[in-house]
């Protein structure tokens, strides 16, 4: 069966702001205005441009959806909740768009984040190794230095925990 132009295949989602999805199907299924889980408050549509935050499938089994969109299918914009790996394409996405940059730096850049990202580890190392990708984004791109600090930032949060014993 073919679906007509003017209705989308998926339904609206609500996700709070950590990204626990409060329903996949909005369009059907109002929200309170924070979330069950932790608080925090929900959003109906991405923050950035006003456009649906995708939901379930229609014709699937509603509640399905079991993680929330890492992005803006309309504008392209990390949401709040991404994950690592999400941040990660961000990070990816802004030396792509860098026209300041050259392919070779690109490339070198690109490289350093995805060996730096896939490692949480708490080795001073590491963390050494991320401060000279920052210093290098400040100078080559700063569009993607500022897509790289939550990545930084949930890697520390990763060693805060570690170092805890959490």
């Amino acid at each position: 069966m073919i679906m007509p132009a003017t209705r989308p295949t998926y339904w609206s989602a609500a996700v709070c702001r950590r990204g626990h999805v409060a329903t996949d199907i909005l369009d059907r299924h109002p929200v309170e205005p924070h979330c069950e889980r932790c608080g925090a408050d929900i959003f109906k549509a991405c923050p950035t441009c006003g456009g649906r935050i995708r939901g379930a499938r229609y014709g699937v089994v509603t509640g399905q959806l079991s993680a929330a969109p890492d992005f803006c299918g309309a504008c392209g914009s990390v949401y709040s909740w991404t994950t690592r790996e999400g941040l990660v394409y961000a990070i990816e996405n802004k030396l792509d768009s860098d026209a300041d940059l050259s392919d070779i730096d690109r490339e070198l850049l690109r490289k350093r984040i995805q060996v730096l990202s896939q490692d949480p580890s708490d080795s001073a190392k590491i963390m050494g190794r991320w401060i000279d990708v920052l210093k290098e984004l400040a100078q080559k791109s700063p569009s993607a230095l500022k897509a790289a600090l939550p990545v930084l930032v949930q890697i520390l949060e990763v060693r805060k925990a570690l170092s805890l014993g959490s």
